[in-house]
């Protein structure tokens, strides 16, 4: 296997200039950014500028072995691999656009990890992208992760995770995403496999997407068609979630009820 940046042309000066489909991938995080990532002791903000170049020369190396870390066997293999990467992806910075599709991919199928401790470094993998990363890049990425017809509904829960760990960070990075990009992911959001699921992960981490996406959204944007569509979807699943609160409820009733009627 091997990691490559996607697909650019040489001749293109956007290309030359560090530009992914007019996305910059050169210029420094923000303030803003840097704060949004939430980075762990011992960063206290980002290194010397020579020292995230150096990791972006070598960030096909380096993410070909981190990435193969990820499906190892132990525990102790996948956490460090985890921890590396989360790293890579601070000195990195913008320089991981040109590997989105592959670091999402990772990220998705990692997120089945049964280690809470791994999981919870790669939702800080995933909110560095969303800080470090133009978030007009990941958003068509992640639209057609949760459109794949092959993912069942633990992969699509997965997705909802890094959507939701996604957005958080951009939002709180002050990027401004192409509402027609921020359309279609409401649209993905309200189908019936996502909205109608039974599946109790995706329940949850849609309610975590919606009201992430809400914050994020301009007050207009809220207000208009694609707003009013997440506030319908935050009603359902306040409706989901109470009905399963007064089944669950009426089921521990019964059970007390007849350990009562069977004692002597």
């Amino acid at each position: 296997d091997t990691v490559v940046p996607m697909e650019t042309d040489p001749h293109d000066p956007a290309a030359a200039a560090g530009q992914v489909d007019g996305l910059s991938t050169s210029s420094p995080p923000t303030a803003a950014a840097v704060a949004a990532a939430q980075l762990p002791p011992p960063f206290q903000g980002l290194p010397s500028s020579s020292c995230c170049q150096m990791v972006s020369d070598l960030l096909p190396q380096l993410l070909l072995g981190e990435l193969a870390g990820l499906k190892e066997w132990t525990n102790t293999l996948r956490s460090a691999a985890a921890r590396t990467l989360h790293t890579t992806l601070v000195l990195a910075g913008p320089a991981a656009t040109s590997y989105l599709q592959q670091l999402t991919n990772a990220l998705i199928t990692s997120m089945s990890e049964e280690d809470t401790s791994i999981v919870t470094v790669l939702a800080a993998s995933c909110r560095v992208l969303g800080a470090f990363v133009p978030c007009n890049a990941w958003l068509p990425i992640i639209v057609d992760a949760l459109t794949d017809t092959k993912s069942g509904s633990a992969t699509k829960a997965n997705a909802l995770v890094v959507t939701s760990c996604l957005i958080h960070a951009a939002a709180a990075a002050q990027q401004q995403p192409d509402q027609m990009l921020l359309d279609l992911l409401v649209s993905v959001l309200v189908t019936d496999d996502i909205r109608c699921s039974d599946h109790l992960g995706i329940q949850r981490q849609l309610l975590a997407v919606v009201a992430n996406l809400l914050n994020w959204m301009t007050a207009a944007a809220a207000a208009a068609a694609a707003g009013q569509q997440l506030y319908l979807v935050l009603l359902q699943l306040h409706g989901t979630f109470a009905a399963r609160q007064i089944t669950a409820a009426s089921s521990q009733q019964q059970q007390q009820q007849q350990q009562q009627e069977n004692i002597p």
